[in-house]
């Protein structure tokens, strides 16, 4: 029993400490998804503000376009120069503004005399500028005048008519401060790197201002330029919240052991040694010892468990007692019911003696004194045949003595067993036994049969006909006895189904009898069927018969069976 808790509270451990392992599992993996997910997050918020900075600024070139003065073949560049420092007021393009023709050189800057005298196609990737007549973000190219790495971003300029005529551009230093404050308002780790990358891989602008060991990256490009927005932050970082959880998860783990084993060993000890002392308590009383009291100190569960076994154990001891007082009224009652059904099959036995008796009677009284004088008869017939004195008379007595010699027969077959339950069926052969026994007798009988019941009998494939035989030998013996002792003046006989159980009732208005006491008598007598006899028919059937009588005020006779004994086993 010991080994059994300990191994259970174990396997309970290791289960949970299996479904804490994948927990955490799941757990850890969700914390490192979600901190990857900020730090993409981060580069995409990046992303959209420069895409919105680069995108207000190109739309400060298109405004030089817009301002309807532009016209690159007169000798008056008043209207340009304008447009160019409207265009550079509170912009990021620190270098300056400037004009190109559709040759790529350059025409007008502002300010003046700020960008060296180059070629704009000389920029790589400029020529996009007219071959797909859409805004260009260069990479970080050289600037001539101060050898530094620039950006220059170029927009098609259109005339009036809408017709390219050249370039607007502007130049941006993305180590002014304006450019870095663009990453720099976005908070971010300590340990996290931002930074903005052309499409070369050259760094623009970094958030850091020293190298940090890098181990996840997060990108976005941007819609506006080539450019790629990165964060990136060491492993450590990204996996600490993780490394924390993972920590908890394993001090919990060593708790859930040492409470495990630590409740496990209480269990053992609280609940072992009680049930020892149950089992060897159970042993004494299976050994028949129900004087030995069970004792049990402990106040939990199995204190009160062994208190209730030993109210059983004085309870058993109790009914023990009981129960052998009992045995002796059964044993006798058995013997009662032997001596009974001694009677009953004595009664059985006499009664089939009695009937062969009858009916060797009837042979030799009147079948066989019929048959001898109808010989007789016959043979002084031939005799007068043959003097050719026959008479009428003669033959009328012969035919009259052949029709008794039939009836007689009729009766004793009638007795046997009657024709019309094989010839017409069990309703019609009730009818012929109330016709002979009650009718004759001018006793008023009504006869009362469901459309149910009827059905049952008619089926005549699927009729037991020995049950069927024996409820009829049930009804044959209330309705003779009613015939013979009952003195009454009306009979009601119903017959009815009612579910799966037959049930018969036959009530008559005449005298009544003590049904108790002719009960004892016919147990006591050893011939005759009496109710005994019935209450055995009824019982072949499977069900009970009662009578209800008392003098002076009729009879009720009920018989019960189930609807299923008059089936045959294999239809």
């Amino acid at each position: 029993m010991r080994q059994r808790i300990l191994i259970t509270v174990l396997l309970g451990i290791v289960i949970m400490l299996i479904s804490l392992g994948v927990v955490s599992i799941i757990s850890i993996n969700s914390t490192i998804r979600h901190s990857l997910d900020q730090y993409q997050e981060t580069s995409r918020i990046i992303a959209y503000h420069v895409d919105q900075l680069l995108g207000a600024h190109l739309s400060r070139l298109y405004d030089v376009s817009l301002s309807g003065s532009i016209d690159l073949t007169d000798d008056n560049w008043q209207p340009e120069h304008a447009a160019l420092v409207t265009a550079s007021q509170y912009s990021m393009f620190t270098e300056g503004v400037f004009l190109a023709d559709v040759q790529g050189k350059l025409i007008i800057s502002h300010p003046e005399q700020q960008i060296p005298l180059l070629n704009v196609f000389s920029i790589p990737g400029a020529e996009s500028v007219f071959q797909e007549r859409k805004p260009f973000v260069s990479q970080l190219s050289p600037f001539e005048k101060s050898r530094k790495q620039v950006l220059f971003i170029l927009v098609p300029l259109k005339d009036g008519n809408g017709q390219v005529v050249g370039i607007a551009g502007g130049v941006i230093d993305p180590t002014t401060q304006m450019f870095r404050d663009l990453i720099r308002t976005i908070s971010s780790r300590e340990e996290t790197t931002i930074e903005i990358v052309d499409d070369a891989g050259k760094v623009i602008v970094s958030s850091a201002h020293r190298s940090v060991p890098t181990d996840v990256v997060a990108m976005t490009p941007l819609r506006e330029a080539k450019w790629n927005v990165v964060v990136r932050a060491p492993q450590s970082a990204v996996l600490a919240p993780s490394q924390n959880l993972t920590t908890s998860f394993l001090l919990l783990g060593i708790i859930a052991i040492g409470g495990g084993i630590a409740l496990a060993m209480g269990l053992s000890r609280s609940i072992v040694h009680p049930i020892h002392a149950l089992i060897q308590a159970t042993k004494r009383i299976m050994a028949g010892d129900l004087e030995s009291s069970i004792a049990i100190s402990t106040k939990d569960e199995i204190g009160t468990l062994g208190k209730h076994f030993d109210a059983m154990r004085q309870q058993l001891r109790a009914h023990h007692e009981t129960l052998e007082g009992r045995v002796r009224e059964r044993t006798q009652e058995l013997e009662i019911n032997r001596q009974r059904l001694a009677a009953s099959l004595r009664a059985v036995i006499g009664a089939q003696e009695e009937e062969r008796r009858r009916v060797a009677r009837e042979l030799h009284d009147e079948t066989s004194q019929t048959m001898t004088a109808l010989g007789v008869s016959l043979e002084l017939a031939n005799r007068s045949l043959k003097e050719r004195t026959l008479s009428v008379s003669t033959m009328e007595s012969l035919k009259a003595k052949v029709h008794s010699l039939v009836d007689g027969i009729n009766r004793l077959i009638q007795d046997l067993r009657p024709p019309v339950l094989d010839d017409l069926g069990f309703e019609s052969a009730i009818r012929w036994l109330i016709e002979r026994h009650l009718t004759r007798k001018h006793i008023e009988a009504k006869f009362e049969m469901d459309e149910t019941s009827r059905s049952i009998f008619e089926d005549r494939p699927h009729l037991d006909r020995t049950a069927e035989l024996m409820f009829f030998r049930i009804l044959q013996e209330v309705i003779i006895n009613t015939a013979k002792h009952s003195e009454a003046n009306r009979v009601v006989i119903n017959i009815g189904c009612h579910g799966e159980v037959m049930r018969v009732i036959v009530t008559d208005d005449g005298t009544g009898f003590d049904a108790e006491s002719q009960m004892q008598r016919n147990a006591e007598r050893s011939s005759g069927f009496g109710l005994i006899g019935l209450q055995e028919r009824t019982a072949f059937l499977g069900g009970r018969c009662s009578v209800d009588s008392m003098m002076g005020q009729g009879t009720k006779v009920l018989v019960e069976f189930p609807v299923s004994s008059l089936r045959r086993a294999y239809a």
